[in-house]
């Protein structure tokens, strides 16, 4: 399948978009000084060159979109020290 750099460029942010709800979704906590602080990482634009590189890469090998898989890689939320 032959896919244009504009289809490209739209299923890339498509998916990027979805991994911003998820991570919008995630930074929510039952503390509203921990929400607002995520929050403020989250709109500084940070963690989005890893998911920018896994969706592009799943693209170019015609892998499904697994939500779980990518967002465990692209999201990284978890802490430095598990890396």
């Amino acid at each position: 399948m032959t896919v244009t750099d504009e289809q490209f460029s739209t299923t890339v942010q498509d998916w990027l978009d979805r991994i911003e709800e998820r991570l919008i979704t995630a930074a929510v906590s039952e503390s509203p000084f921990v929400s607002e602080a995520a929050g403020h990482v989250i709109a500084a634009g940070g963690k989005r060159f890893r998911p920018a590189l896994v969706v592009t890469a799943a693209h170019c090998i015609d892998e499904p979109f697994d939500e779980i898989r990518v967002i465990g890689e692209a999201a990284n939320l978890r802490s430095p020290e598990a890396n």
